[in-house]
């Protein structure tokens, strides 16, 4: 753990975002992680929350969003949260996660946006 106060701002973003550069031009096809989520004492683990902001994302446990049916048709953490972010950021739940390193891939249509947003909020502080 980094000290925050003392961290550069989107440090963590822009080195993960180098590891994926790199992972894809080694020619590998993924980068797999646990998203931890908090639960039971362990506030600090949001893994759930904030990978899938950066491109990963896993199939959603069965009968997961079976009370909600605005989220009929879901399979997996990316399709909830193109259809309701704040569910996934209230119910969602530690799992495997994939980043597919694939030219074109649903991964990075959401990392570079989202890294060029952090930047450019970044510039402003």
């Amino acid at each position: 753990y980094l000290k925050e106060h003392q961290t550069p701002p989107n440090l963590s973003t822009l080195a993960f975002t180098l590891c994926a550069i790199t992972a894809h031009l080694a020619g590998m096809s993924r980068i797999t992680l646990v998203a931890a989520d908090g639960q039971c004492n362990h506030a600090r683990y949001v893994g759930a929350k904030v990978w899938p902001k950066l491109g990963f994302d896993a199939p959603l446990v069965s009968g997961e969003t079976i009370d909600t049916p605005h989220l009929d048709g879901c399979k997996t953490v990316q399709d909830v949260i193109t259809k309701d972010a704040a569910w996934w950021a209230l119910h969602g739940t530690q799992r495997w996660m994939a980043f597919d390193l694939g030219a074109n891939s649903i991964s990075w249509k959401k990392l570079i946006p989202y890294v060029e947003r952090k930047l450019s909020i970044g510039r402003l502080s």
